[in-house]
This record gives structure tokens, C-alpha cells and sequence, in this order.
């Protein structure tokens, strides 16, 4: 409930979807909003699938989108800075994913976009987290990093 006037009358898109639970989750609360999963072509069948699945979870003004999103690729124009919330979690697990995905975070978003990140701390891919981070704020006016 706290959080679900991030979520209303917005354009929301989750990068790197995976299996979609978070975009999902998301769209159980979200309002007179579009959420977008994304994720390379290959994973869209399973994404396509969660949604079909979890179909009857969503509120009934929110409607749920699958596209293929691919990094490395130019960002589509009706896409390019008009995301409102951008949704990144567990995205950040090599060094040379770190750019493209900075980038794409970049041209999606507009002056107003909040960025909602969170991972799975591995002891592993610290290195990997603080480069992101330190990209990111490059990138952005400001970054609010909370852990628990």
C-alpha cells in the first residue's frame, strides 16, 4: 500500500524480466498504468506464460506488455524517454553488462523517471555492484541506495 502511488497513471517497465515476477507483482498494485516486461526474445515465451498465468491478479486498469528489449540494441523511439518507472532487479551479474544497461537506463528515462533497483548481494559480484552504482551516478542527478 505505501508504495502504490509510484505505480499509478505511469509507463513502467522492467528491464531484464527474466521470469517477470517483480513487473508482475508490480501490476497486482499498479493503477491506470501500462507495465512493460522485457527481456531478450528468447525468455519472452516464459514471460508471456507468468502473464497469462497471473492474468486474473492484475488490477483491472493496468494493462501488461512483453517486448523484447535487447541492451546492446538502439532503444525504440516510442520507448526512447518515456518511461516514468523503471524497474531493475538481479540485472547487474557481469562487468560487461554493466554499460548497456546503464545506457538503456538512460535513454528510457525522462527528468521525472524513478529508478527502483535491488539485488541479491553476492560476495562475488561486489565489485560488479559498485561499478554499477558509481555509473549510475554519473548518469543521474541523484541516487538513493537503501540496504537491509
Amino acid at each position: 500500500q505505501n508504495y502504490q502511488h509510484f505505480f499509478k497513471d505511469k509507463r513502467i517497465l522492467e528491464v531484464g524480466s527474466g521470469a517477470g515476477v517483480v513487473g508482475l507483482a508490480v501490476a497486482s498494485i499498479a493503477q491506470q498504468s501500462t507495465v512493460i516486461l522485457t527481456d531478450l526474445s528468447i525468455y519472452l515465451p516464459n514471460i508471456q506464460e507468468n502473464v497469462a498465468k497471473n492474468r486474473g491478479k492484475f488490477s483491472s486498469c493496468c494493462k501488461v506488455q512483453v517486448e523484447a528489449l535487447d541492451w546492446t540494441q538502439q532503444i525504440r523511439e516510442d520507448l526512447r524517454n518515456q518511461i516514468d518507472v523503471i524497474l531493475v532487479s538481479d540485472c547487474v551479474y557481469y562487468e560487461d553488462g554493466i554499460e548497456p544497461l546503464v545506457s538503456v537506463l538512460a535513454n528510457l528515462s525522462h527528468s521525472n523517471t524513478t529508478i527502483f533497483c535491488s539485488y541479491e548481494e553476492r560476495k562475488d559480484k561486489l565489485r560488479f555492484y559498485e561499478l554499477f552504482f558509481e555509473r549510475i551516478r554519473e548518469k543521474f542527478e541523484s541516487v538513493i541506495k537503501c540496504e537491509e
